[in-house]
Parts: structure tokens; C-alpha cells; sequence
């Protein structure tokens, strides 16, 4: 009879492990996604929000400066612990510096109450500062078709955030690069060769505009005018270097590569070319862009590999000046091999988590430092229970972890001398399949009466996860492909199943006899049952081990029967002995007699 019986109560065994289950994840900070720098002009009033998933919900904390270090907030500064909001009621030079949104939730675990704490990029605060030149006027005397200068004089925080402008005359009249004039990267004017119609401009000044529409207002610099000496014969002027500079910049960030000529010819226009270190023009493109009548090379998403010489040179009729060599060093902080960064990581219970952290510098910079690991934002030196903790010099395993006791975040922060580089990896701890009732591992047809098989598997899994039952059939060894098996009954809801051979006769058994494998998983873990099918008439077509006990027991009988002629034999000659007793001579063939 099928066995109805247990499996209700395994069905019953398998309802309670799910209600005593409990759906858990740790934090996940989803804004901010990457660190970002916010100028605010002083005493600004602004905003940053935290948003986070997690289960339970989690609650939030904002903490300034490096993970471990101080941590004090301006009194000026504050966080609502619900809705994640950070408020700055002003921006001075005490508010300046990182910021960085904790979330953690908490949990019931076996030894006590567990938390998980995740931590977002920092936010970096910054107060910039344009401050107008208010200093009289400034005259540049020179000398008609020679090159000039005009610098733009700003106190300013960080070029990078900020445009510059020119402007000529009482109407600022916006001056744009063009082929004799060029507005480098620290706002500076060259003009290639000054004409005497240069003047007409009247005033040039300098503005400064941030990026982020902070301020909504152009701050003027320093204001000059030109005075141009009149030359009455024009020569030609060889085209000469008057302006570059070796360049520094970020991985995966663009370069700006300037070079600036002076130079003159009535009858041709400078052109300007630049060349890669193997001595190939570059030409625009997606790596390469040419500005600005091609004083400018930028270099896009930069890669370690663009390090090195890059070579401009510039031609005017026949004149062609010198090779200028611009350096570009890539650098930056420390970016992690491939595949060797931390990443959120969902296990199974009783598994180990290996979480890596392998970094490397860029070309000619030093190597990074060795990871500084932080559990829940806590340096791994001050955890509790370190032997489940196994640290190597590009990695971190914990042991065996546990739900929810090992549900954590786990953070490797490695620097250089350019700076330090985090990344985080939450890790999700799921309850493991559990297999409550499966069939005998063989099972046997007697083909004169046929049985039930039984096919049935129950299983239990994570509250948050759904199992995946797939049967496969083979039917011997030497099957390698198989096939889905035919079930008399299956029901894909209790994953009940049977196969009914009572009714089969013959080559129906063919059907049936095999190997039988169920893989059952979910998205983080699988767990494979495996069962037989024989028939009970194989133990027949084995070789028969009776005759072989017969053969054995006959031999030892004839053994038994030998030892027992001996002994009978010696029996006799001692009875020979006996009666000849007393006689003064025996035949000396007496016994010899008795052998033949």
C-alpha cells in the first residue's frame, strides 16, 4: 500500500518549517550609488538623502569622516533616522568633508540580537569660494603679430567645477577660441598673434561660472587692456611652443592635452598635429577627440595603458617648429582586478563566504596597502568570535555562516598614495533545502505481483525561495541522455508521485527499470535524490554461488574421509604390535606383509 500515512506527517513536518522560518536581508543602499562632490557657496542650506532596502526595514545614521575615525556631526548638521535625510542649516569650513549613510537593520538570532550595518560612498561637502579682483586695470604692451598672454586671476576651490569666460568691451561681449585665440583649462587667453584691431575690444575680462548652477551668477577677475605696437613690415614668424604641460588625471576619467604656438605667416594658417608615442597622427575618434583648432587632444576613459609620451607639433608654410612632448600620468586611487571586488553574495546556511579584495595602482604608482577589513563598519580587529573569520592578503572568508547570525556587510578599503578606495559586499544568509521524505534508495519488482513505487520527495527551502523539482530517467548506465520518467500519478503541488507496475506483464518492466535522479533547487542552492528501479528476477542472471559451496564441501568430506583411513590404519599396525608381544624373534616382513 502506498504509504499515505508518513507522508503526512512528513507533510505536517515540512508545514512547521516553513512558519518557523522568517523572510531576512540585509541593508542595501540604492541613493546615494557612488560618491559624489557637492560645492556649496557658504552658508548654503541643502539636503542629501539615504535610501535603503532591507528586512526587516532598516533605520539610518549619517557620520562624517573616514569608517572608524571620528565621527563627530556639526551641531549645524543633522539626520532624521527614519527617512534617511541629512540637513546642513549652513555650509562653513568646519561642514567640509565626507559623509557617509549607515543603514542597518536587526535580527532574533540564536546568539541573540544580530544587525546588519551597510554604508553608502561618501558624500563630499565642499564650500567653494570665487572671490572678485577689485585691483585697478592692467595694460599689456606688446608688439603687433607676437604672441600673448592675458591670465585669469580668480580664487578659486577646484578648477575642475568651474567654466570660464572672457569678455571684451562695456557690453562683455563673450570671446570664443578660434583660430588665433585659445582659452586653456586654467582660464588663461592666449591670442597666437595680436593685430592692431585687437584693441577695439576695449576691456577683457575674466568670469567664472560653477558647473552646478550653484550660485547662478558670473564672478569677473582681474580686467586688462591691450596696447599694440604697430609694425609697418610684416615677416614671417616661425611657429614656436609658448604654452604645455605634463598632465595628471584619473583612471577612467578624460585627459586635456594643450599645446599653444605663437607664429605668423600673411599667406597660410598654423596647423597644428598631434602623435602617439609609436609615432602614429592621432586623428579623432572614440578614444581620441582634437579641439580647438587642434590645440587640444582629449583622450577619453582613460586606462593605465595610456600613460606615456604624446608628441604636438605645429606647421605654418614652410616652417614647422620643434616636437613638444606632453606626459600624460595616469593615476588615481587604488581599482580592483577583475572579478577581485567585493560583491553582495546570498548562501545557503553552512556554507563558507569568500569575499575578495584585489587591488592594484596604476602604472608607475606604488603597489595599494593591504585590505582594511569592516564588519557592520567595525574594524574586523575588534569582532567578537575571530576564528570564524579567515583573513588572507586579497580575501576574507567567513566560516560556516549561519541565519541569521552571519546576515552582515562586510567592507575592504585599500589606498595608495593618491587616496583610498571601498567597496562593500552584503551578505544574504538563506535556510538550506532540506529533504524531509524521499524514496528507498532501490527498490525491487517482484514481476509476479508488481508493487507501487514510490516517487515521492517533500522538501523544505528559505521562506523567501521557491523549489524546482525536475525528474530525469535513465535506463541503465550507459544511458547518458535519459529522458523525463512517466508517473502513473504526479501532482505537481504535494509532489506526490507513483508508478503502479501491479497491471504490468513482460517487456512492460522495460519501461520501468532504471535510474531514477530528481534535482531540486532554487536560485542559491540544489540537493539531487537518486533512486533505482530493478527487478527481482536480476539476482538469478548473477553467477550461482551454490554450486560453488557444494564443490567446496565435497572436497573437504574427501579430506575428512582420507584422515579417517589413516587413523584406522595406525589402529591396526598398534593391534600387530600387541599380538606379537613376547615372541623371542618377529618376521622381519611381518609388516611388509600386511602392506601387500
Amino acid at each position: 500500500m502506498f504509504p499515505y500515512t508518513v507522508i503526512l506527517l512528513n507533510l505536517l513536518l515540512y508545514s512547521n518549517n516553513c512558519l518557523a522560518d522568517e523572510a531576512l536581508s540585509p541593508p542595501d543602499i540604492y541613493n546615494p550609488s557612488a560618491s559624489s562632490k557637492l560645492l556649496k557657496e557658504e552658508s548654503a542650506t541643502f539636503r542629501i538623502t539615504c535610501n535603503a532596502t532591507g528586512l526587516p526595514k532598516p533605520q539610518y545614521s549619517w557620520k562624517k569622516g573616514e569608517i572608524g575615525g571620528n565621527n563627530t556631526l556639526s551641531s549645524y548638521v543633522s539626520f532624521d533616522s527614519i527617512t534617511g535625510v541629512l540637513t546642513f542649516k549652513r555650509v562653513s569650513k568646519a561642514e567640509e568633508g565626507e559623509y557617509r549613510c549607515y543603514a542597518t537593520n536587526f535580527f532574533n538570532g540564536s546568539r541573540g540580537q544580530s544587525f546588519a550595518v551597510s554604508i553608502s560612498p561618501p558624500m563630499i561637502v565642499k564650500m567653494i569660494r570665487v572671490d572678485s579682483i577689485l585691483e585697478e586695470s592692467k595694460n599689456i604692451v606688446i608688439s603687433e603679430y607676437r604672441y600673448t598672454k592675458v591670465p585669469c586671476q580668480h580664487v578659486i576651490v577646484d578648477r575642475k567645477y568651474v567654466i570660464f569666460y572672457w569678455m571684451a568691451g562695456p557690453k562683455s561681449k563673450p570671446i570664443f577660441s578660434n583660430e588665433r585665440m585659445f582659452i586653456d583649462k586654467y582660464g588663461n587667453l592666449h591670442i597666437t598673434y595680436v593685430l592692431r584691431k585687437d584693441m577695439e575690444l576695449g576691456e577683457l575680462l575674466c568670469g567664472v561660472y560653477v558647473r552646478d548652477n550653484v550660485f547662478g551668477k558670473i564672478f569677473p577677475g582681474q580686467d586688462y587692456f591691450l596696447k599694440i605696437t604697430e609694425i609697418n613690415q610684416v615677416e614671417t614668424i616661425a611657429p614656436k611652443i609658448e604654452y604645455s604641460e605634463n598632465v595628471m588625471e584619473e583612471l577612467n576619467q578624460s585627459a586635456l592635452l594643450e599645446c599653444v604656438f605663437s607664429g605668423y605667416d600673411p599667406e597660410n594658417n598654423m596647423t597644428i598635429a598631434w602623435f602617439s608615442r609609436d609615432g602614429k597622427e592621432i586623428k579623432t575618434n572614440k578614444k581620441y577627440e582634437l579641439k580647438y583648432g587642434n590645440r587640444a587632444l582629449e583622450i577619453k576613459n582613460l586606462v593605465d595603458e595610456d600613460e606615456g609620451k604624446y608628441f604636438c607639433k605645429a606647421k605654418l608654410g614652410s616652417k614647422t617648429s620643434k616636437e613638444t612632448v606632453v606626459y600624460l600620468d595616469v593615476t588615481g586611487e587604488p581599482h580592483f582586478d577583475k572579478n577581485k571586488a567585493p560583491k553582495d553574495v546570498t548562501v545557503s546556511q553552512g556554507k563558507d563566504v569568500t569575499v575578495p579584495c584585489k587591488a592594484k595602482s596604476s602604472i608607475n604608482d606604488d603597489p595599494p596597502s593591504p585590505p582594511l577589513w569592516f564588519i557592520n563598519g567595525q574594524n574586523i580587529e575588534f569582532q567578537k568570535g575571530r576564528d570564524k573569520f579567515e583573513v588572507k592578503s586579497d580575501s576574507l572568508t567567513i566560516k560556516s555562516v549561519q541565519k541569521p547570525d552571519d546576515i552582515m556587510c562586510v567592507m575592504c578599503s585599500v589606498s595608495n598614495s593618491y587616496g583610498r578606495t571601498t567597496r562593500e559586499a552584503c551578505i544574504n544568509v538563506l535556510l538550506p533545502i532540506h529533504v524531509v521524505s524521499k524514496p528507498d534508495s532501490e527498490q525491487v519488482i517482484n514481476p509476479e505481483v508488481g508493487r507501487i513505487l514510490n516517487f515521492t520527495v517533500l522538501a523544505t527551502t528559505d521562506i523567501t525561495q521557491n523549489l524546482s523539482y525536475r525528474w530525469i530517467y535513465h535506463s541503465s548506465i550507459a544511458d547518458h541522455v535519459g529522458k523525463v520518467p512517466t508517473f502513473t500519478y504526479s501532482d505537481k503541488e504535494t509532489n506526490m508521485a507513483y508508478i503502479n507496475t501491479t497491471d504490468m506483464k513482460g517487456k512492460d518492466y522495460e519501461a520501468v527499470v532504471g535510474f531514477y535522479t530528481l534535482n531540486i533547487s532554487n536560485d542559491y542552492d540544489y540537493v539531487i535524490v537518486k533512486t533505482r528501479v530493478r527487478l527481482q528476477l536480476e539476482r538469478q542472471s548473477e553467477p550461482d554461488k551454490s554450486s560453488d559451496t557444494w564443490i567446496f564441501l565435497l572436497i573437504i568430506g574427501i579430506l575428512l574421509l582420507t584422515i579417517s583411513f589413516f587413523l584406522l590404519y595406525k589402529m591396526f599396525q598398534k593391534q600387530q604390535l600387541e599380538f606379537y608381544n613376547g615372541e623371542s624373534e618377529l618376521p622381519e616382513d611381518i609388516f611388509q606383509g600386511s602392506l601387500n
